[in-house]
């Protein structure tokens, strides 16, 4: 027989898998893991199957209703990937998993942790990332789960030049930064970076649909050889026309409507399609380290802040991003959360870091089953610039798990 905490691991479990039933489609109130949840007497059953009824009811209206399109492809991935999923799986689901309280069970799976670790505890825009990041990290060590629902629809580098982004590279000697970081960068050779810059700087027309320039600019360097990337200086369509540097501004037509953007935009696609582009099919499965340099990112920069406090980071240190208190990173080597401890699942989510969990996601087949196992965080302590701390994200093989569907 059961015990009770781990009557609660399984409900919580039961719980994390008709969220991606869910985000895949399903109706749950169908599935046997909803019967076998409700058949063990929860808390509320009945609130627990309304609230389960119109949460799919709601995700099929909003992959409908995002942006009026009728692209059902596109919708889905918005609504898997941009603010509608907190507000529909976020709030809904996850929020369920910490209705049963009392301790955890030694035999609760990670997921079931990183979902319940933090309830509660922290601000409510850290509670959200933490949701979200506790997805992603399940959708990590799940890959299969996914199926092709939220893998991109973007595979071939031929895209780049069909949807308007101009691709040029050159060489990038780093030698003079890398190994002053001390293990494992003394080792490799910084010389030989391929420095890619995509502007989306060319009219596109599909169907009767005209794509303006929106001028966006991704701005990253690669060690195909080493597994790492480098990000720099990312822009999308949207910060840039919300920015003013669009081909057309403001960006609305002569109705006054918001002109469209184009379709490929994401920067995980972006950096999946640059990366494919330089890389042989081992070297593809092969990284290992992206960095997210100069982040500016106010969510991103609140997060940090958030798990300095909570972690009680020595050597940060009170300041300002964007007009809001905030305590910023230590100067290198910063400090280091890893995989299972407080606070990772809020830096998953936020916008730096899950744009790389969507990157391998998304990508699986090219990219292999890996994980994000560690985040470093350091401020580089430019004079005059402001803070702009760097993150450095550890890629590494996820445990070989399989998703087991309703």
């Amino acid at each position: 027989m059961l015990s009770t905490g781990e009557l609660r691991c399984h409900r919580r479990n039961a719980l994390i898998k008709i969220q991606a039933s869910v985000a895949r489609g399903f109706t749950p109130s169908s599935g046997s893991l909803f019967a076998w949840y409700t058949d063990r007497q929860s808390a509320n059953p009945l609130a627990l199957k309304e609230r389960l009824r119109v949460l799919s009811n709601d995700t099929t209206n909003v992959v409908q209703a995002i942006e009026g399109t009728a692209d059902t492809e596109a919708a889905t991935s918005a609504y898997i990937r941009d603010d509608v999923y907190s507000k529909v799986v976020g709030d809904g689901v996850i929020d369920l998993l910490s209705e049963d309280g009392g301790a955890e069970s030694k035999t609760c799976n990670k997921s079931s942790a990183y979902a319940l670790s933090e309830r509660g505890l922290f601000q409510s825009a850290y509670k959200t990332n933490a949701k979200k990041g506790a997805f992603l990290l399940w959708y990590l060590d799940n890959l299969s789960a996914a199926k092709d629902k939220i893998l991109s629809p973007w595979s071939k580098t031929s895209e780049l030049e069909d949807w308007g982004w101009v691709l040029e590279g050159k060489t990038a000697d780093y030698s003079h930064i890398m190994p002053s970081l001390g293990e494992p960068f003394t080792d490799y050779d910084f010389t030989s970076g391929r420095s890619m810059v995509s502007s989306q700087e060319k009219e596109v027309t599909k169907g009767d649909i005209i794509y303006h320039p929106s001028n966006a600019i991704y701005n990253n360097v690669y060690w195909p050889e080493t597994g790492i990337i480098f990000a720099l200086d990312n822009h999308g369509p949207d910060a840039a026309v919300r920015e003013g540097k669009g081909a057309v501004d403001p960006w609305k037509d002569d109705s006054g409507n918001s002109l469209p953007l184009v379709k490929l935009k994401q920067w995980s696609d972006m950096a999946f399609l640059t990366w494919k582009s330089i890389t042989t099919s081992d070297q593809r499965k092969n990284l290992r380290w992206i960095f997210r340099r100069n982040v500016v990112n106010l969510t991103t920069v609140k997060m940090i802040s958030e798990v300095i406090n909570k972690k009680k980071v020595p050597g940060a240190k009170k300041g300002t991003s964007g007009g809001s208190k905030i305590m910023q990173a230590p100067t290198w080597p910063g400090f280091v959360v890893k995989e299972g401890e407080e606070g990772f699942t809020a830096l998953v989510g936020s916008p730096n870091v899950s744009g790389v969990a969507w990157l391998i996601i998304q990508h699986q087949s090219d990219m292999g089953h890996k994980t994000i196992k560690s985040i470093q965080i350091f401020d580089e302590d430019l004079k005059g610039l402001g803070y702009a701390p760097t993150m450095i994200l550890e890629i590494g093989d996820a445990k070989q798990t399989r998703y087991e569907g309703t």
